[in-house]
C-alpha cells in the first residue's frame, strides 16, 4: 500500500478561475441531467401509443410499461442532455482544485480523499449560476414544457 500526497502549487487566481468554471460547469451538467427527466416526463405525456410515421413518431420509449413513441429529435435530445450532463458535472468536478490530497492504492483497488481548495468561496456562487443557466439550457430543449413543468409544481403546492 502506498500513500501519496500532493502539494498545493496553484497560484490564487487561477484557483479562482478554475473553481468559477468548474463550479459553474457541475452546476449546469446536473442541472441539464434532471431537466432532462423533466423534458422527458412532458414528451411522455404528449406522445402517442402507438407509432406515427407521417409525423416521425416512430422511436419506442418504455416508461414504466407504457409504450410511448417519440421522434429522432426527442429521442437524441433526451439521451444526450442525460449522458452529457453526467460526463459534464464529472468532468467539472474532478477539474475543481483540491488539497490535502491522499491517493492510497493497494494491488487491485485506489482511494483518493481530498478537501476542497476554495478560500475565496466562489464555488457554491458559480455552482448556482450554473443551475440557472442549466435551467435554461433544459428548457430551451422544449419550450412549451416550461409551462408544462409549472402546472405540474401548481398542482403539487395544492395537495
Amino acid at each position: 500500500m502506498a500513500d501519496i500526497q500532493s502539494p498545493n502549487r496553484m497560484g490564487s487566481g487561477a484557483r479562482v478561475v478554475k473553481n468559477a468554471v468548474g463550479s459553474f460547469l457541475a452546476g449546469a451538467g446536473w442541472a441539464i441531467v434532471l431537466g432532462s427527466f423533466v423534458v422527458q416526463a412532458h414528451w411522455v405525456s404528449l406522445a402517442p401509443q402507438t407509432p406515427d410515421v407521417p409525423h416521425g413518431f416512430v422511436y419506442r420509449q418504455n416508461e414504466h410499461g407504457s409504450f410511448t413513441y417519440f421522434t429522432a429529435y426527442q429521442n437524441a435530445a433526451h439521451i444526450l442532455m442525460l449522458f452529457g450532463g453526467v460526463a459534464l458535472a464529472i468532468l467539472a468536478v474532478s477539474a475543481l482544485p483540491k488539497r490535502h490530497i491522499v491517493l492510497t492504492t493497494t494491488f487491485i483497488s485506489w482511494n483518493m480523499r481530498f478537501e476542497p481548495d476554495d478560500p475565496e468561496g466562489v464555488r457554491y456562487r458559480f455552482m448556482a449560476v450554473g443551475v440557472l443557466a442549466g435551467t435554461a439550457a433544459a428548457c430551451g430543449i422544449d419550450p412549451s414544457g416550461l409551462e408544462w413543468c409549472f402546472e405540474q409544481l401548481r398542482n403539487l403546492l395544492r395537495l
